[in-house]
Formats: structure tokens, C-alpha cells, sequence
């Protein structure tokens, strides 16, 4: 599991990855046996900074996200094509965890992204593959639990 924010990362010194080993990944890790080969994770989570961030933080980030890589984004609205389509070309499952509809700090990037995700869709059924592996979901930050399901439908199919 990687989690990204470069800006909050230059702030502190440290990277996001290191304060989670540091709050007990490194724990989980130590106790299962090692791997010989890293293999990458089913599905891309991005997150919202301003509310689904909030609920993945409640829900444990060593619990339901094993087989997910979460993106922190400022705003759901900044993931653009070229980032779904990336993730998409490595065989991996995208969702993007958005603000809830007309509750959007940044106004629109909700809309921005559902648009975007529209186009992907159409581009994977085009291409006669699972339209499936793009989803969006919107997400206020007391909304683990929803959440939780939708990862566990992500990485199941």
C-alpha cells in the first residue's frame, strides 16, 4: 500500500509512508512472512484530501487496504485521463473516492472527475473490456463503512 502527498511530505521531513510504518505497518509486515517478489496492488484509490481521505483514515488503513494504493489528491477534480488511463493500462482497478454531489470544497472537481470517468468508461467498453474497473464513488468523511463495501466489490471482482 503506497499513500501519496508530496506537499504534506515536505512539510513534515518525513513521507507519508514512513509515518504509516511508523504507526504499525511495519508491525503487520514484520509478523507475515517476506514476500520474494512485491507484487502491485488489484485497485487505485484516489482520495479526496477534504473528506473521503477522512473516512479511509477511519476505517484502518492495515485493515480493508491491503490490496488497494491510495492517491491523496487536493481534490478529486485533479485526477485527470492520463492518470486513470495509466492504472488502467497496468491491469489494475480504478476508483475514485469523491466529495458528495453539491458538497464539493473546490465548487465542481466532483462533476469534473464523474465526467472524466464517463469517458473511460466508454473508452473500456469500446474496447470491449470491463467498464467495471473505473468507478466513482462519493464519499462524506463519516462514510467508512460505505466505503468498505465498495473497496471489498473493487478487489473481489
Amino acid at each position: 500500500m503506497v499513500v501519496r502527498n508530496r506537499k504534506r511530505a515536505k512539510r513534515r521531513g518525513t513521507t507519508t509512508v514512513t509515518r504509516l510504518r511508523q504507526r504499525g505497518m511495519a508491525r503487520r509486515r514484520a509478523a507475515s512472512p517476506p514476500e520474494t517478489q512485491e507484487r502491485k496492488p488489484e485497485g487505485v484509490l484516489f482520495c479526496c484530501q477534504n473528506a473521503a481521505m477522512h473516512a479511509v483514515r477511519a476505517l484502518g488503513l492495515d485493515t480493508v487496504l491491503r490490496d488497494v494504493e491510495v492517491v491523496e489528491v487536493p481534490c478529486s477534480g485533479r485526477v485527470e485521463l492520463r492518470h486513470l488511463m495509466k492504472r488502467l493500462e497496468d491491469g489494475r482497478r480504478v476508483l475514485v473516492a469523491a466529495c458528495p454531489l453539491d458538497n464539493c470544497k473546490h465548487v465542481d472537481g466532483n462533476r469534473r472527475v464523474m465526467k472524466r470517468i464517463r469517458r473511460v468508461r466508454q473508452a473500456l467498453k469500446e474496447a470491449n473490456l470491463d467498464e467495471n474497473r473505473a468507478r466513482i464513488t462519493f464519499v462524506s468523511a463519516v462514510d467508512s463503512a460505505k466505503l468498505a463495501r465498495i473497496l471489498a466489490e473493487v478487489t473481489r471482482t
